[in-house]
């Protein structure tokens, strides 16, 4: 005899918050968007090439891979609902054996936000030509290329364990602006006046450690010399610039570099957890 389901008496914050959920909506739809946008980059670089050969990024592994988390996490939700216990007993469903945080952090074409900016940071330290924007563009994939093949590496444009522990620092340098001060400032400063004959023509005033108007002008008109956003406020891209013979970050001293978290592209396991650490690009 048929089964029939009793109706369901849990709260809609149990059913709209279960782990299952949440993680298809926060971690595994989300890649689906990086997928798109990976794709529609392809798409640009293909139409841009025309008759040229040229390589692309490996996409077709990412849809399978991503199809294949959804189908798993809607077999268990469905379960769930069977046993009638989603909602009611809020039970602790486990998601590492099908989904790794690492797999979700990983980097490559079409993926954005700050991790991207700081693999860009690190290839532009290492002498490699890439924007500083916080996208996973055509650039960044050749960069890391670049940076594999010159290393012996997997050449795949995926920064793995491996490719990351042949780059430098990807930390930020800090953000300054008008109302600013302390030695980044002064050193600051003191580089752009220095630098600014037969350049950007505008030097701050004296090298008082303030942020002032006068250093915000010479900020402004380095940063038109540079052919960069003109705000007046010292970000990445204008750290990136070039200041004379090297970038603005390099003339003011790398010690003045953030020290934040390392790279979340990198797997951290979990206390307890023997696995190997694994990485989605053979980036050996």
């Amino acid at each position: 005899m048929e089964r029939q389901l009793e109706p369901y008496s849990g709260s809609c914050r149990d059913l709209l918050r279960n782990p299952i959920r949440v993680t298809l909506e926060d971690k595994v739809y989300d890649q689906f968007t990086v997928a798109g946008r990976g794709l529609e980059e392809i798409v640009r670089m293909v139409q841009a090439a025309g008759d040229e050969r040229i390589e692309v990024p490996a996409f077709g592994y990412q849809v399978t891979r991503l199809s294949r988390r959804v189908y798993q996490l809607n077999v268990q939700m469905l379960r769930l609902l069977e046993d009638e216990s989603l909602g009611r007993s809020a039970p602790h469903v486990s998601l590492e054996a099908d989904v790794r945080p690492a797999e979700y952090l990983r980097l490559e074409i079409g993926s954005r936000g700050r991790e991207v900016r700081r693999l860009q940071r690190a290839l532009h330290r290492a002498g490699e030509d890439v924007d500083i924007d916080g996208m996973f563009g055509q650039k960044t994939w050749e960069a890391v290329r670049s940076v594999q093949r010159s290393r012996g590496l997997n050449v795949d444009g995926i920064p793995g364990r491996h490719t990351w522990a042949e780059l430098p620092s990807g930390s930020p340098m800090p953000i300054l602006r008008a109302g600013s001060r302390g030695d980044a400032v002064v050193q600051l400063q003191r580089v752009l006046a220095h630098q600014a004959q037969g350049r950007w023509q505008s030097s701050p005033q004296a090298a008082t450690g303030m942020f002032d108007a006068s250093t915000s002008a010479a900020v402004q008109a380095f940063q038109n010399w540079n052919g960069i956003a003109s705000d007046g406020i010292v970000g990445d891209q204008t750290w990136a610039a070039l200041a004379g013979e090297s970038s603005l970050e390099v003339a003011v001293g790398l010690e003045f570099l953030i020290n934040d978290e390392a790279p979340l592209t990198l797997d951290r396991q979990r206390p307890g957890d023997t696995r190997p650490i694994t990485e989605g690009a053979a980036d050996h």
